[in-house]
C-alpha cells in the first residue's frame, strides 16, 4: 500500500515536470515562429529601402544626408543579432524611412509619383504586418519569461531555455 501511493506521487511529480517542460518547449516554439514572421517582413522592409532611395535620389527636397542615413540605417538593420538588438536598429530604420517620405511629400512630382506611392503603400503594408506581428512576439515573449519564473519551470530552465527578449521597435508605422 505504501509503495503504492510512493509510486503515484512520483508518477504524479514525473508528469507535472514533463508537462511544464513540454509548456516551456511549446512557448518557445511559438516564440521562435512569431519571430520568424517578423524577420520576413523585416527583410521585406530592407528591400524596399534601396528602392525608395533610388526613386527619391535627385529631389531637392532630399538632402544627401538623408539618403546616406535611409541606407547607413538598413545597412546596420541587416547586422542586427537578437530581437533587442533589431528592435533598437529598425527603429532607426523607420525613422530614416520616415524622414525620406516625409521629403518626398515636400516636393509635388515625388509625392504624385506612382513609384514613390507603390513604395509608401508596400512599407505601409509591411509596418502594419511588423507591429501586429510585434504585438504577438512580446505576449508569448511574456508567457514565456512569467513561465521561466514560476516553479517547477525554473527548475527546468537550466536545461536549454534562456528568457526571451522583447522587440519593441516603436511605431514602425510610416506617414
Amino acid at each position: 500500500m505504501k509503495l503504492g501511493i510512493l509510486f503515484a506521487v512520483v508518477f504524479a511529480a514525473l508528469l507535472w515536470i514533463v508537462g511544464s517542460y513540454s509548456r516551456l518547449a511549446r512557448l518557445r516554439n511559438e516564440l521562435l515562429e512569431v519571430w520568424r514572421a517578423i524577420d520576413v517582413q523585416l527583410k521585406r522592409r530592407h528591400d524596399v529601402v534601396p528602392n525608395l532611395v533610388n526613386a527619391v535620389r535627385g529631389s531637392a527636397a532630399v538632402d544627401r544626408e538623408a539618403l546616406a542615413a535611409a541606407m547607413n540605417a538598413r545597412a546596420s538593420a541587416l547586422t542586427a543579432t537578437g530581437p533587442a538588438d533589431a528592435a533598437r536598429k529598425e527603429a532607426r530604420l523607420a525613422q530614416a524611412i520616415a524622414t525620406l517620405l516625409a521629403a518626398a511629400n515636400a516636393d509635388a512630382a515625388l509625392a504624385s509619383s506612382e513609384t514613390v506611392r507603390t513604395l509608401r503603400d508596400e512599407l505601409s503594408a509591411v509596418a502594419q504586418k511588423i507591429d501586429v506581428a510585434q504585438q504577438s512576439y512580446n505576449d508569448i515573449a511574456m508567457r514565456f519569461n512569467a513561465a521561466l519564473r514560476t516553479f517547477p519551470s525554473n527548475a527546468l530552465a537550466a536545461f536549454g531555455f534562456a528568457p526571451a527578449e522583447p522587440f519593441d521597435a516603436g511605431p514602425v508605422g510610416i506617414v
